[in-house]
């Protein structure tokens, strides 16, 4: 198969994936948990949209998801927040119908009264009382009360930590703050427990599974995940047997002698001056490497390290983010490095201030590296205030880094294509509050 051949193969599956991307967003952005303008119990106004998208962006500045996760999405060292709330809502509601009927916990119960208040508890998380017309979700007495016992439970745990699933003291340091992420949670673990309207599986497909609140796989889950497996087999297949129907990477190999022409051409200015962007690469390298063997011991040991210092300046989700983050520095250096290297040689010579234009690419690299992964340290530790956004942790994983940080190589890239793709979302609250144009992209956790 002939090189241009190649090429189109490769150009039509780019295009044939991102096609899928775009139909497949716009099947999916209507059909998002909606946010209510205020939840309600019996005694009035339990919360609203601007708290729960507070907790949202509390979620997103602390770097959460690279500790836990939400919907199944995120780093899973610790609890996923969303499936833990609807758990402990479904414990927490069990608990009070036991006190209000029989004056006596849940666990004191006869097993015909525990599975009476069961049914009746899956009944109340199942029903959807959203009313799309006002914007209200209205809960039940049940479901009131877990809410302000959740509250408490996610207050406790992110002001004093855990050391059991490796939360510091103080994650989250106000009280506020920790407010508005309990609100947050409680919605996710709402859109995971209750029932799409006219439909019998909930806005997360019944995910997580858990039959004390009635979240069961759903036949469709359960065939899609079947078809999706099997695609991927059917996919590798073709891979393979394409491979060596067409005799790729077959041969000689062609590196070695490649790499010699190299060695013995002389060496351009710019050639030489690229040298120190592979000196950052390994560096880069080096430091994934220990915030890799960090994560690992954060692993078997969570919150603590033999120098204390360290859990105490670096917590999980910090390294975490790190260590994402400089994968994906080292790789984009050495590209460029290489980029640098093999200009003069693909071009035939060198153009005039090209040296010049290679040393302030090295130092615009070095101002993106190092002031996003300390900004992300100054963002995850509360130091940035209103900014945590622009240059600390952007919240989301493997897009951890200020958008500034984001916004200054894409505009490199983005004045000679026109392009800016490579930005990504905007935080909801901000969207709704008319802070940014209606045009970015919507996001979701």
């Amino acid at each position: 198969m002939k090189v241009e051949t190649l090429k189109s193969w490769a150009i039509a599956s780019f295009v044939a994936a991102l096609a899928v991307l775009i139909v497949g967003g716009q099947f999916a952005k209507d059909r998002v948990p909606p946010y209510p303008q205020s939840v309600v119990g019996p005694a009035g106004r339990l919360s609203d949209r601007a708290t729960i998208l507070e907790g949202q962006n509390v979620y997103q500045r602390y770097g959460l998801m690279d500790h836990g996760s939400v919907w199944g999405h995120g780093t899973l060292r610790g609890m996923d927040f969303s499936a833990l709330t609807l758990h402990k809502m479904g414990e927490f509601m069990r608990e009070f119908h036991a006190r209000q009927e029989f004056q006596a916990p849940f666990a004191s119960l006869g097993a015909g009264d525990q599975e009476r208040i069961r049914a009746t508890v899956i009944r109340e998380i199942k029903t959807n009382r959203y009313d799309p017309k006002t914007g209200t979700l209205e809960l039940t007495q049940a479901q009131a009360f877990a809410f302000e016992e959740l509250a408490r439970f996610w207050q406790d745990l992110f002001r004093d930590g855990d050391p059991k699933t490796g939360f510091l003291p103080g994650t989250v340091p106000e009280d506020t703050q920790r407010k508005a992420l309990s609100h947050f949670f409680f919605w996710t673990a709402w859109a995971a427990g209750t029932l799409r309207p006219g439909l019998s599986h909930t806005y997360t497909n019944n995910w997580p599974y858990d039959p004390t609140v009635g979240n069961q796989a759903s036949p469709d889950a359960l065939l899609w995940s079947i078809l999706s497996i099997l695609g991927l087999f059917v996919g590798l297949g073709a891979i393979v047997y394409v491979v060596h129907r067409y005799r790729f990477f077959y041969g000689e190999t062609k590196g070695a002698q490649v790499g010699q022409k190299l060695l013995e051409m002389p060496l351009a200015p710019s050639q030489v001056k690229a040298a120190k962007y592979f000196i950052v690469v390994g560096l880069l390298f080096v430091l994934q490497i220990l915030n890799g063997g960090l994560l690992a011991h954060y692993t078997v040991h969570p919150a603590s390290f033999y120098l204390p210092f360290v859990a105490k300046w670096i917590p999980y989700s910090l390294s975490k983010s790190w260590h994402l983050q400089l994968g994906i520095f080292w790789i984009a250096v050495s590209w460029v490095g290489t980029a640098i290297y093999l200009a003069p040689v693909i071009g035939g010579h060198e153009p005039r201030g090209q040296g010049a234009l290679v040393d302030l690419l090295f130092g615009a690299v070095l101002v993106v590296a190092l002031g996003s992964l300390l900004g992300e340290y100054l963002g995850v530790k509360g130091y940035l205030g209103s900014l945590w956004f622009w240059l600390g942790h952007q919240g989301w994983e493997f897009l951890e880094l200020g958008r500034l940080w984001q916004i200054l190589p894409c505009s490199w890239w983005a004045s000679s294509s026109g392009s800016s793709s490579c930005i990504g979302p905007w935080p909801r609250s901000w969207r709704a509050s008319g802070r940014i144009p209606r045009a970015s992209p919507s996001s979701t956790p």
